[in-house]
């Protein structure tokens, strides 16, 4: 049966992309294409629909993938390229002048009879969070491996994320045309690093040690591309047996139909019947490795290329269509909309957007969308479709698309919408991690103080682990991020887009603090407002808890009103007080003022004289906290990250000397892809400021690196009191 497509396209474009949008859907994918005056509209069988995205370590090739992606789609009509700046998925300034992906941009394409929603993702761990927003409303991930350094930090990292979600994956290994090279290595660390099989689809073929083409072992097929066309033909030949590559290409296909068969009984069975390799057909060695990307998360399938090179992407985009799933229908919401948030940005001309993830039911422009999260309604006033920096009008897009509201003034990332006001399903929202850095900012004048104002409001709400805080002693704005690098480019993003050029302070720790001893106290808060005295007496005991590690565990507090006579007799206005008063003692801790954790607070006894009102009882009930803390022995606790650096074998030892001398731990060493070194440790983030220029610096650009929080550890007593003078400028008695 043949899809029907259906695509209304505004007579009046514009734009680069919008110039070019006719040209493309209008071939044998659209064929159907109505024109009116209004608005356009996209109507799309979910089935032929693939929400994927880009995910790796950086510098692996992701958005030079992307961008060949495009061309061969025929929605470019060049290549774009990170190092002369004119990507389209890498479209700010900040990710053209630097060359690395700084947030996710999403792009939808047609291949094959489908349409692609793609969303190419940062690599850098100080961007997790994009990456985690995108896996949380995606189907399908590539997973792209730099061919010369298989499975890298934030490769691990970003698959653990995957996982979390049950998302289906495949594996591109990428840059297979650089001289160091190694293919056994890089499916090696597929296994040991990852654990799971590689599935191998494909063999590389070098003429005179240049990659020009690769092997196809499902269909036993030569696939060899033309350079002057920048790949875009290339020519497909069945390999015979006078083949240089046909004896390493029939045993490379005979260990995948092995593999297979350990995994999917019904191929082991029909090998077992026919008693020959030769009789397994290219649709069934597909079909077992569609059922095993979608349902067995310990095997992946691999393919292979070179993006740089224009070699592998069609075969990449073939493969996104035939095994990675389309949109699943959630039960229960055939008819009703539903979906999620899972980006906001601040466009110069549109204003906010909100990035929607559509589950069920469709959206429609005038429709009023209920969000559960904020108990509000808001009236979609435009529809888009994203296009990276680009945006088309639309009047309704259907299950299983991402879409682009303007104008949402409530909504943030996570916040679930439905077009049932009355329901009550809220789909999990999207982890935001807690930041290990910070710093203070300030602007140039007075004058600018409202623009910095907000723009500080814009970031914080495109970016939840950006957080924004006041110093409680000296008034100043805090900034809290992922890293150097995160505030570094908000620091940029600021002047280049909101034309403020703020002043940064030095980038400190974010440390943590938890009392180490039991502690008791009874308070007495009192006030004179007015000619009126206030009376309020606290009883309170704080105690040290490690329920999911060292400063993992969020504090507690108990109120047991069985236990304690007087509690039972607290209005409940002013239990609300306590509580926003415990609030306020755990963000700000007795050293340096940071969150409080590992600590449980129970209310022992809470009188209150007159008529007191509940901010002076949420006072009370802070400086009590603040009170008993000083008594419990409370310590730092600082980020320790978990370090892969990898590096030339003759630097090795001058790396593990190094780390050593920053209170590092060295957890393994060993050999890795070619003729480099992998070393992992663990180590204090208060000794990686600046490491990155370090690390160039000693081994002469011989090494990179990557990193992730571990943990938390409890500082030592002498260091806690030069951290504590080199934040406040004083020496703690």
């Amino acid at each position: 049966m043949s899809i029907n497509y259906l695509l209304r396209i505004n007579t009046l474009m514009h734009g680069r992309t919008f110039q070019r949008l006719n040209s493309i859907f209008d071939k044998n994918i659209y064929p159907k294409i109505y024109c009116n005056n209004k608005t356009h509209s996209w109507i799309r069988f979910s089935s032929n629909i693939r929400n994927v995205g880009i995910f790796a370590h950086i510098d692996a090739g992701k958005t030079t993938t992307t961008e060949r992606m495009l061309y061969y789609s025929g929605f470019t009509p060049s290549v774009g390229e990170v190092h002369t700046g004119d990507t389209v998925m890498d479209y700010m300034d900040q990710e053209r002048e630097r060359g690395i992906t700084i947030t996710s941009a999403a792009i939808t394409f047609p291949w094959n009879k489908h349409q692609i929603n793609l969303i190419d993702t940062p690599g850098h761990v100080d961007f997790t969070l994009e990456v985690e927003r995108s896996l949380r409303v995606l189907d399908g991930g590539i997973l792209i491996l730099d061919g010369s350094a298989g499975v890298q930090a934030q490769t691990v990292t970003v698959c653990r994320q995957a996982k979390r979600y049950y998302l289906p994956k495949i594996v591109f290994i990428n840059k297979m045309d650089k001289r160091n090279a190694n293919l056994n290595k890089s499916l090696d660390s597929l296994e040991l690093k990852l654990g799971i099989q590689p599935l191998l689809t494909q063999y590389p073929i070098y003429k005179e040690d240049i990659l020009s083409g690769l092997v196809d072992l499902i269909s036993m097929e030569k696939v060899l591309w033309n350079k002057e066309s920048l790949g875009k033909e290339y020519v497909k030949s069945q390999i015979q047996k006078e083949d240089e590559m046909y004896d390493i290409s029939v045993k490379k296909r005979i260990e995948l139909i092995d593999n297979l068969c350990d995994l999917d009984e019904s191929l082991s069975s029909k090998l077992l019947e026919s008693g020959n390799y030769e009789n397994i057909s290219g649709q069934e060695i597909e079909h077992a490795l569609r059922l095993i990307t979608l349902n067995n998360y310990d095997a992946v399938l691999v393919l292979l290329g070179s993006s740089y090179k224009n070699i592998g992407i069609q075969l990449l985009l073939d493969a996104i269509t035939k095994y990675l799933p389309p949109p699943k229908a959630l039960k229960n919401h055939s008819n009703n909309f539903l979906g999620m948030v899972f980006k906001i940005i601040h466009h110069p001309n549109k204003g906010a957007l909100s990035f929607i993830r559509i589950y069920s039911g469709k959206l429609k422009v005038g429709d009023l969308v209920f969000n559960v999260n904020k108990g509000k309604s808001e009236k979609i006033q435009q529809l888009l479709i994203a296009f990276a920096d680009d945006f088309r009008s639309v009047n309704e897009v259907s299950h299983g698309n991402i879409a682009v509201i303007s104008g949402f003034k409530e909504s943030v990332t996570g916040d679930t919408l439905t077009s049932n006001k009355n329901s009550i399903d809220q789909l999990i929202g999207v982890p935001v991690p807690n930041p290990v850095m910070y710093c203070t900012i300030e602007p140039p004048s007075m004058s600018q103080q409202s623009q910095l104002e907000l723009a500080l409001k814009n970031l914080s709400r495109e970016d939840p682990s950006f957080r924004l805080s006041v110093d409680e002693v000296t008034g100043q704005t805090l900034l809290s991020g992922m890293g150097e690098l995160h505030l570094s480019i908000m620091r940029d993003r600021i002047e280049s887009e909101y034309k403020v050029d703020a002043d940064l302070g030095s980038v400190l720790v974010s440390y943590k603090e938890a009392p180490m001893e039991e502690a008791e106290l009874t308070y007495e808060f009192n006030r004179n407002i007015l000619n009126k005295s206030h009376s309020i007496i606290i009883g309170i005991i704080v105690r040290p808890i490690h329920g999911n590690g060292v400063g993992m565990t969020e504090p507690k507090l108990i109120m047991n009103s069985a236990k304690y006579s007087t509690l039972g007799e607290l209005r409940p206005w002013q239990h609300k007080a306590i509580k926003r008063g415990f609030d306020l003692s755990v963000s700000s801790g007795p050293l340096l003022s940071s969150s409080v954790v590992d600590s449980e607070f129970e209310i022992t006894l809470v009188e209150i004289n007159g008529k007191t009102k509940d901010t002076l009882i949420a006072s009370a009930v802070s400086d009590a906290m603040k009170a008993v803390l000083k008594s419990s022995n409370v310590r730092l606790l600082e980020p320790i990250m978990r370090l892969e650096i990898c590096t030339d074998s003759s630097e090795a030892s001058k790396i593990t000397r190094d780390i050593t001398m920053k209170r590092g731990i060295i957890n393994k060493e060993e050999d890795d892809v070619g003729s480099y070194r992998l070393i992992e440790a663990t180590i204090p983030l208060a000794e990686l400021k600046g490491y990155s220029q370090h690390l160039r610096t000693i081994t002469s650009g011989k090494a990179n690196f990557g990193m992730e929080i571990s943990h938390y550890d409890i500082v030592d007593a002498d260091s806690q009191n030069e951290v504590i003078k080199e934040v406040t400028g004083f020496v703690p008695k």
